[in-house]
């Protein structure tokens, strides 16, 4: 299996042969839906901050594109309403996307969904993993070891059959979602459970998925 990070570069460069690709979403990952996020009577105000890493190291070039994927996520599934900077009242969210370029070091970290698929022909794999930080009502809660992958063929390399197609933008978009409604779902959970003032107020039922 080829090291190559494809998603990433054809996210960096736009690559012309981005169309003699297809990128699969792996789905094992994604555990919490829209409709598993229950809406706050009021949306809360967050200030979105966001960082994409490969192996550790800072990429800005990623991050406006991050922003805008964590940023409709958040929107959609009615949880808050992101506010720019300064603005008072408002909470904060910080998101940390890494893309795990070495196979060996993805392996080691607990990535073995899916490999047994993607061993022949020119396919790809790009791992990912997230932390996020909230900042809610004076509460700080961090929560780590997020997991994702993309599968990508290029060219005429055949896909796992019972997973859709997708470009590269939109299966980036969809491991963001999936990566980003875990971590809320999870907050929730918490906090729901925990004694005392809750940070997610009692509220309506569940919304249904978009």
């Amino acid at each position: 299996m080829k090291r190559t990070v494809i998603v990433l570069a054809l996210l960096i460069s736009g690559a012309g042969y981005a169309a003699a690709t297809k990128s699969y979403v792996d789905p094992s990952y994604g555990k919490v839906k829209y409709g598993d996020i229950v809406k706050p009577a009021q949306p809360y105000k967050l200030k979105l901050k966001v960082e994409f890493q490969r192996n550790g190291q800072h990429l800005p070039g990623i991050d406006k594109e991050l922003m805008q994927q964590v940023d409709r996520v958040i929107r959609t599934s009615g949880f808050a309403i992101p506010v720019p900077d300064g603005e008072p009242g408002s909470d904060e969210l910080t998101v940390v996307v890494n893309n795990i370029a070495d196979l060996d070091e993805a392996r080691r970290k607990g990535y073995v969904t899916g490999s047994t698929l993607f061993l022949k022909g020119s396919t790809v794999t790009d791992y990912y993993e997230m932390q996020a930080t909230a900042t809610i009502a004076g509460k700080t809660i961090t929560k780590s070891g997020y997991k994702h992958a993309i599968h990508s063929t290029v060219g005429r390399a055949k896909g796992p059959e019972g997973i859709p197609a997708m470009t590269t933008e939109e299966a980036f978009g969809k491991v963001v979602e999936e990566l980003v409604l875990n971590f809320l779902g999870d907050l929730q959970k918490d906090q729901l459970s925990s004694p005392g003032k809750p940070v997610l107020p009692a509220i309506a039922a569940p919304v249904g998925t978009p």
